[in-house]
């Protein structure tokens, strides 16, 4: 440019600045998961077909706006890149089985606003001791479009 300046293009791993952030939002107690067998291993919420924007941290709530998922909701991450969801845009990609793991619990999202996800009524995913470890240990996928 004539006045000096410069244009770049550059790629940015937002993980670096942004997840040590989450850290202090992040106030849920270090998660118990269960280990009997046939224990729900991860979360997997499919979002295909909405007008979902992926975000660090998703707000997934019931119908009845029962919260889900949000970021108080997490545990303190040991390792601070760690994502509090995964996205993919097929759910027997292998980063969904490394994250959910072999017994997800599945529910459908029926509505999205912005970042914001609505369960389908009935499903799976209610407010329980054992979600709340799911979400806590930050063991959830989210199916998107591609």
């Amino acid at each position: 440019h004539e006045s000096g300046g410069v244009e770049m293009a550059a790629t940015l791993d937002l993980r670096t600045w942004l997840l040590p952030a989450l850290t202090e939002l992040a106030i849920a107690d270090a998660p118990r998961l269960g280990t009997a067998d046939g224990a729900p291993t991860g979360i997997v919420v499919d979002a295909r077909g909405l007008p979902f924007e992926p975000s660090l941290v998703p707000s997934i709530s019931t119908v009845d706006a029962q919260p889900v998922l949000r970021a108080n909701l997490l545990a303190p991450a040991l390792d601070a890149r760690a994502a509090p969801v995964v996205y993919v845009t097929d759910p027997a990609d292998p980063r969904a089985f490394k994250r959910a793991g072999a017994r997800p619990l599945f529910s459908r999202a029926v509505s999205a606003d912005g970042a914001a996800l609505v369960l389908a009524p009935g499903g799976s995913l209610s407010p329980s001791a054992v979600v709340s470890g799911l979400v806590a240990a930050r063991r959830v996928v989210i199916v998107i479009d591609p």
